[in-house]
């Protein structure tokens, strides 16, 4: 296997930047020259792009790996080999990696980096902290449309062999939304896209490893509550709060009626015998969501489960917490 010696500016400059962001370190990287390479064994000099760095004042060898190297135990093996023929420490660079060779790499703690993804220095971390405070990695919530994918997967919704296209006409979404919503969801390692000009979504663990991975990144669907008077019946409005919560579980019910809607629908029903009151007086409790709750109601009368979960997931009341148990213990993942 031969790789080119000089890596493409373009992606020295990708790393620079991700370190930049990482740990706010301006990093200087320049090519190792042919007679300190000259030691190691000629196999390796052609499989790889080697590059020097500093961090701060620890020396690096960044070792840049072809795409098609797949093999974690022989990138091992080699970063072994050229950290004590050059008695310097060695990173692995990598354009991309599957989530499941991240992990070996992890297991048999090879010093890793994938400019935008992620760093995984074991022998630096301590020196790193007595240097500069590493900034905290800020954990985006889950947008609203990847939520929605997600959940639409998870509860027994097919996807399977169908494109970025079928899935936004199942999900009534254009398909670029659709194609945000999967690249987020490939970024968290939720799922991975796979095929070229047809991309398709694969998820290599169980549906409830899943929900227990994803449900830190999630939150609540309802965007804004209102309370009214009158009377409301319409097929694009679903029960939930306390009155889903009863109809899944032994959870007593309220005599409000609690409905969700897609945003801004409530509107068209304000008016005449149908009165914003405010909650003290209000009979009638409308949650409007950040995704169409119909999409994941099913034929039901009543929310998905899931989504009924994210609305109470914050609740203190320990009947509430009660009934979330419940309500997960008879999903069939």
């Amino acid at each position: 296997m031969s790789f080119m010696k000089n890596v493409n500016v373009q992606k020295i400059n990708t790393l620079k930047t991700y370190i930049k962001d990482v740990i706010n370190v301006d990093l200087d990287i320049r090519l190792v020259p042919d007679e300190r390479l000259g030691r190691l064994p000629y196999a390796i000099m052609g499989m790889y792009s080697f590059y020097a760095a500093k961090f701060f004042n620890q020396e690096l060898i960044l070792m840049f790996v072809n795409p098609d190297e797949t093999s974690v135990d022989r990138v091992h093996k080699h970063v072994v080999i050229v950290e004590n023929t050059l008695n310097v420490v060695v990173i692995a660079v990598f354009e991309a990696l599957e989530s499941f060779t991240r992990r070996r790499l992890i297991e048999k703690k090879v010093p890793f980096i994938i400019p935008g993804k992620q760093m995984y220095l074991p022998d630096l971390m301590i020196d790193l902290k007595e240097y500069v405070p590493l900034r905290q990695e800020q954990r985006e919530f889950m947008p609203p449309a990847a939520q929605c994918l997600f959940l639409f997967y998870l509860q027994a919704h097919p996807l399977v062999n169908r494109n970025m296209k079928g899935i936004a006409e199942m999900l009534q979404y254009n398909p670029m939304k659709v194609t945000r919503a999967a690249d987020y969801l490939q970024s968290v390692e939720l799922c991975e896209i796979k095929g070229t000009k047809d991309k398709y979504l694969s998820f290599d663990q169980d549906k409830k490893a899943l929900w227990k991975m994803a449900l830190p990144l999630m939150t609540s669907p309802v965007k804004k509550i209102n309370y009214y008077t009158g009377h409301i019946e319409n097929d694009q409005l679903r029960r939930t709060g306390i009155n889903a919560l009863s109809h899944y579980t032994d959870l007593n019910d309220e005599q409000i009626a609690y409905y969700a809607a897609p945003a801004g629908y409530i509107k068209q029903f304000e008016g005449s015998g149908f009165i914003n009151t405010g909650r003290m007086i209000g009979e009638i409790c409308v949650e409007e969501w950040k995704y169409d709750p119909v999409i994941l109601a099913k034929n039901s009368k009543f929310i998905d489960p899931l989504s009924l979960y994210l609305c109470f997931k914050n609740d203190k009341d320990e009947r509430v917490q009660g009934a979330l148990e419940d309500l997960i213990e008879k999903i069939k993942w």
